[in-house]
Parts: C-alpha cells; sequence; structure tokens
C-alpha cells in the first residue's frame, strides 16, 4: 500500500488479496470504505483492477463512505486486485481506514505500507511509528511492515503546518 503525497493531492494506491478458503464458491459486493469520500476524493481516479484477470472491475458508490465492487472467487481460490485513487486533503490529517479488517475475523498475514512525501513536509505525528525512513533525492519515504496485523487503530499521518 503505497501514499504518496504531492502538494495536497494524496494518491493512494495498494494490492489487496482476497481468499475463499470454502469449499463453495463466493460472490459478494466488497465495501471499500475511503476517508472524506464524497468531499474530497476526485471521483474520476478511483479504479479497481483484477490483475488475475487481467481487467478492470466496475465500481460504483456504496454510499456516502466509499465504494463498492464485485468480488467472486472460486473455492480454495485468491482474486488479486489493484485499487487506486487520489484525494484532495482537507486538513493536515491524512486517513486510511485499517480497523475495519476486524470485520473480516482475520489478522492481515501481511501488510507494507509506504508514505512518500516531499523533503520539505514535517510530520507532526504518526498513528503508528514507522518501522524504516529514509531519503531518495527530494523525497522523504517512510516504511511499516507489519505481520498478522490486526489493527486496533486506523493509519493516520499529522502534517506539521
Amino acid at each position: 500500500m503505497s501514499f504518496i503525497l504531492i502538494g495536497d493531492t494524496l494518491h493512494v494506491k495498494g494490492v489487496y488479496y482476497f481468499s475463499n478458503n470454502s469449499s463453495r464458491p463466493a460472490m459478494t459486493f466488497l465495501f471499500f470504505p475511503i476517508k472524506d469520500f464524497l468531499k474530497s476524493t476526485i471521483r474520476e481516479s478511483i479504479t479497481v483492477f483484477d490483475l488475475k484477470e487481467k481487467k478492470p472491475v466496475k465500481v460504483t458508490v456504496g454510499n456516502k463512505k466509499g465504494i463498492l465492487f464485485p468480488l467472486s472467487l472460486e473455492p480454495y481460490d485468491t482474486a488479486i486486485y489493484h485499487i487506486e485513487y487520489s484525494q484532495k486533503l482537507l486538513s493536515d490529517t491524512l486517513h486510511y481506514f485499517l480497523t475495519t479488517t476486524a470485520k473480516w475475523n482475520k489478522p492481515l498475514l501481511r501488510a507494507i505500507y509506504k508514505l512518500i512525501t516531499r523533503k520539505n513536509v514535517n510530520i507532526k505525528s504518526f498513528s503508528f511509528s514507522p518501522d524504516t525512513m529514509y531519503a531518495k533525492g527530494n523525497l522523504k519515504i517512510y516504511l511499516w511492515e507489519k505481520r498478522n496485523f490486526m489493527p486496533s487503530k486506523d493509519f493516520v499521518v499529522v502534517l506539521q503546518k
């Protein structure tokens, strides 16, 4: 999962693995929450792509808080989706929902988060301290790697204004 902050726009992109561990096919509509969805999300920027089937997935507005997209899995199969969107920042806070993981009743086996900012962007606080931070050119890159991760709080970064 990558968060790239350029000016006042946050670009979010990640690869998600969805597994069906049962002997029956599974079909559902997956709700994907996005903070300040109606206020700040650049709707044309939302894409969901099925990496195994190599095709885009139709996305609909679920409600005022996120998107819906179909998810179909054969028994004992895994789907791999790339999800990407951009948002205008409405405040000094970046917020990505993690606590919704609890609805699956299973921790994330492996989660990698990366925040990329310009060097001149200062961070006031993180909800999770980064495991690593380094500079590359005029960028600062913060990394988090978690295993068997059941988040008790969301991923929140407060910028120094």
